[in-house]
């Protein structure tokens, strides 16, 4: 009874579709606020990782500060980062309004996504994420998957000699 009961938030999603479907511009207004808040999160992910520094008392990273576990954070950021990532190369960003529609402002945000997966630490999510780019590209063309997989195969190596987290 208990998990049935669990299932009550799914009335949010149910009702967010509903909202989203009759306002196209409400939910670009909270996409956008999503992605900033991954990119907040993805900077304080970063803190954690690289300094050591868990307040909330757990031992591992927990970038929001009210998730239960390092899963959880690792596949939010896996998914802000998945859609920013799509969102510049398709240069959706001129649709930002909520800083500005600048490719440079949208690509920092970007980038605070993407730096939210990598120091989640969670291989799982970096798989997921290493298909969801090279999906993601392959959308748009044959070349761009190539140049991304030749990038990815690059940013791994180097990652793997100087980010500590990436060699453990």
């Amino acid at each position: 009874w208990r998990s049935v009961w669990s299932l009550k938030a799914i009335l949010c999603y149910f009702w967010a579709s509903h909202l989203f479907w009759r306002d196209r511009a409400l939910a670009l207004r909270c996409l956008h606020a999503l992605l900033i808040v991954g990119a907040m999160a993805g900077i304080w992910g970063t803190i954690q990782q690289v300094f050591n520094f868990h307040p909330f008392g757990y031992r591992y990273l927990q970038g929001t500060g009210f998730l239960g576990g390092p899963m959880a954070f690792a596949g939010q950021m896996q998914i802000l980062a998945m859609v920013a990532i799509a969102m510049f190369i398709a240069r959706a960003y001129r649709s930002f309004q909520v800083i500005g529609n600048s490719r440079w402002t949208f690509l920092v945000i970007a980038l605070t996504n993407i730096l939210g997966l990598v120091f989640a630490g969670e291989r799982s999510a970096w798989l997921g994420g290493l298909a969801g780019v090279l999906a993601i590209a392959a959308l748009f063309s044959f070349r761009l998957m190539a140049k991304f997989a030749v990038g990815l195969a690059l940013l791994g190596l180097i990652s793997w000699f100087t980010v500590p987290l990436v060699h453990t």
